[in-house]
């Protein structure tokens, strides 16, 4: 669990107040320099900053970003899940897969925002295990024809064998400060707390890989069959409806929500009003949040382009159209992103209120659970079109026509979906990407709406002559309403792939217009008090007002006497 706040008492514990921090030269300024002996074997973690302290954003970590490695390829594998059974049962296995390695991510994030680890040999020890935890769960992301058969695949007790595995030793990381920290008594307390808090996610683990575990090797079968491929799928027609077998990836989605609700009751009902939760609550460093949830984004992003980029090239109008569609909407969906998200601590939801900073949390997991079905879509999408170039080669391996070239062997992505006909598939895509594409704008903006409060969004729609509620303002919320309920609604009416894509580009171009449009007509003026003691006001920002992608030139004048 973490805690967040602002400088309010009822805020939520994850920030703090404006004083300086004494540093040691040549040791992160991020850290607490309480004196300790360092040696090569192990050291107690210690606590990044204390209420009071001021925020400084951590180095660059290069271990964070080789961890963000391995949620590249489960991004790009739970979006096959969808790919493979655009359907019910797929939607289920794909957001009982999804919200469990958002939790593995979210557990090292909120960890590392409020302590560090020394570089010795014991933590480096339970760092590799993490990874290795990590990598099995992601290995066994599988479609649903191999997940759902526990009897003959292993790929559900695996994947339910590296949750279980990540959520203990996570566990163990909290026992630790509980144990010995570099830090004052709030880290303890906080240590043993998120450690109670954690079994809330593990027990629902421990039992979806107890029952995957008889499903599988209670079984008589020699499991020959269970080999991998890609991202591939299974020709057998596989059921859509949900049976008793599916009762592990139900534990895993019970787990992950589990934790959420957990952190939820805790903050918001548990911890005081008047400011003492901060005596046994670590704040959290806001700017790193910032800093790793738009790493996040750019991985969730990063599966619409490789799954745009890693698939089979058909000639033709169509797909040409089709794909660059899908490439130039994750180019604007990730300028729209970085556009509506505040660039300070003091604009985050996380400083603004314990109801805002919780709600931040849920949509975001929301946010980018919809990113990777939007990106999954886009390539299915683009596979419409390579289905019709496929033949039997007679000894049933499936095969490609390009429109160049011999025929070419079938190797990362399978064939079409069994079991449905192609007007059935087609529909059923369209249904996965206008929901996902609308799930995105919308959770954005709620977003967007937390960052800032509702009461100040409120403001911001009032004239500032008269108060009267500006028309203009209010055609423009109308005019976003309406196409959120537009692409929500587009494959009731459309589901042919490339006419989809191009309505889901000219639906992201909207959406670009439609917010430049809002932030023009409605200012921010929302001032905070910095950590300096000093006003910033976001309006002022100059960097809030650039193209997200571009780093701005800073020169020294000198003054020459």
């Amino acid at each position: 669990m973490a805690p967040n706040s602002g400088e309010a008492d009822t805020a939520m514990p994850m920030d703090s107040s404006p004083h300086e921090v004494e540093g040691v030269e040549g040791e992160d300024p991020t850290l607490m320099t309480l004196p300790k002996d360092t040696n090569r074997w192990i050291n107690p973690p210690k606590q990044r900053q204390r209420w009071g302290d001021t925020q400084i954003l951590p180095h660059v970590n290069w271990g964070d970003l080789f961890f963000d490695l391995f949620y590249v390829g489960a991004a790009y594998n739970l979006a096959a899940i969808l790919k493979a059974s655009p359907s019910g049962l797929g939607v289920l296995y794909f957001l009982g897969c999804t919200f469990p390695v958002i939790l593995m991510w979210n557990d090292k994030m909120f960890y590392d925002s409020r302590f560090a680890s020394e570089d010795d040999t014991y933590h480096r020890t339970l760092e590799i295990l993490i990874l290795g935890s990590v990598a099995t769960a992601v290995l066994h992301i599988r479609p649903v024809n191999y997940m759902a058969d526990g009897e003959n695949s292993i790929a559900m007790f695996g994947f339910c064998l590296g949750l279980t595995l990540a959520s203990i030793l996570h566990q163990l990381r909290y026992l630790e400060l509980f144990l010995w920290v570099d830090g004052g008594p709030e880290a303890k307390q906080s240590g043993l707390r998120d450690a109670i808090g954690r079994s809330s996610s593990t027990v629902w683990f421990v039992a979806a890989m107890i029952a995957s575990a008889l499903a599988y090797y209670g079984s008589s079968d020699s499991h020959d069959d269970d080999h991998r491929i890609l991202a591939g799928d299974s020709d057998t027609v596989f059921r859509q409806t949900i049976n008793s077998t599916d009762l592990p990836i139900l534990l895993c989605l019970i787990g992950s929500f589990s934790q959420m609700i957990y952190m939820f009751v805790m903050i918001l009902f548990c911890f005081p009003n008047d400011g003492s939760h901060k005596k046994n609550t670590v704040p959290m460093n806001i700017d790193f949040v910032i800093h790793r949830t738009g790493e996040w984004t750019m991985l969730m992003l990063g599966e619409s382009i490789l799954s745009l980029l890693i698939v089979d090239i058909e000639r033709g109008i169509n797909y040409s159209l089709t794909f660059y569609s899908g490439i130039i909407s994750a180019i604007l969906l990730q300028y729209m992103h970085f556009r509506s998200q505040p660039h300070h601590a003091d604009g985050h939801a996380m400083r603004q209120s314990r109801e805002s900073g919780v709600a931040f949390s849920f949509l975001m997991q929301v946010y980018s659970a919809s990113l990777i079905a939007v990106g999954g879509s886009y390539k299915m999408l683009l596979y419409e079109f390579t289905y019709e170039g496929e033949y039997d080669s007679g000894d049933g391996k499936r095969l490609l026509t390009p429109s160049y070239g011999p025929p070419l062997g079938r190797s990362l992505a399978g064939g079409p979906p069994s079991g449905f006909s192609e007007e059935d598939r087609q529909q059923r895509v369209a249904n996965i990407f206008c929901i996902s594409l609308a799930l995105v704008w919308f959770s954005s903006d709620l977003m967007t709406i937390s960052h800032k409060g509702i009461s100040s969004n409120w403001d911001r729609c009032h004239c500032d002559k008269d108060s009267q509620f500006s028309k203009i303002g209010a055609f423009v919320i109308f005019l976003r309403i309406c196409l959120l309920v537009f692409i929500a609604t587009l494959s009731q009416y459309v589901s042919d792939p490339t006419p989809i894509a191009i309505i889901g580009l000219v639906g992201n171009m909207a959406q670009v217009i439609l917010r430049e449009m809002s932030t023009a007509i409605f200012p921010n003026g929302n001032v905070h008090d910095t950590n300096d003691g000093e006003k910033h006001s976001e309006e002022s920002d100059e960097d809030d007002d650039k193209w997200p992608n571009t780093t701005q030139a800073r020169t020294a004048h000198i003054i020459g006497n």
